[in-house]
C-alpha cells in the first residue's frame, strides 16, 4: 500500500511557492575581522603527555615503599594477574586474545594520596 506524501505534509517541488522551504541567515557586514587577532605567545617547553597508566610499583616514591610507617604494614601495590582463557575453558567462544594481563591491588592505601598518585589513578588501581 502506498501513501500520498502530501497527506503527511511533504509537498515537494510541485507545491506553490508560498509552501516551499527556505532558510533565513544573517551576516555581519564589517570591513574588519569580527575577532581581534590573537597575540603571539612565546613557545613553552612541552610537558610529556599525562597517562592513566600507573608507573611500575618499584618506581613510585615515598608512600609506595614496601613497608609504610612504623606499623610495618604493606602499602597498596599493583600485582600482576594473567587471565588465561584456555585455563578458564573459554577458548571455544573467545576467539582472541588468548588471555590478558589483569592487575589487582593489595595492601593498605594511605591517604591523602601522594602527588604522583592522583585520585583518577588511584581509582584505576582499585578497579
Amino acid at each position: 500500500r502506498s501513501v500520498d506524501p502530501g497527506l503527511a505534509g511533504l509537498l515537494g517541488q510541485q507545491a506553490p511557492r508560498s509552501k516551499q522551504p527556505f532558510v533565513v541567515t544573517f551576516f555581519r557586514a564589517s570591513p574588519g575581522p569580527v575577532r581581534a587577532p590573537r597575540a603571539v605567545r612565546p613557545l613553552k617547553r612541552r610537558l610529556p603527555k599525562r597517562t592513566n597508566e600507573l608507573p611500575p610499583p618499584n618506581k613510585l616514591p615515598g608512600i609506595f615503599d614496601d613497608v609504610h610507617g612504623s606499623h610495618g604494614r604493606q602499602v597498596c601495590r599493583r600485582h600482576e594477574l594473567y587471565v588465561s582463557f584456555q585455563d578458564l575453558g573459554w577458548l571455544d567462544w573467545v576467539i582472541a586474545p588468548q588471555g590478558y594481563s589483569a592487575y589487582y591491588c593489595e595492601g593498605e592505601c594511605s591517604f591523602p594520596l601522594d602527588s604522583c598518585m592522583n585520585a583518577t589513578n588511584h581509582a584505576i588501581l582499585q578497579s
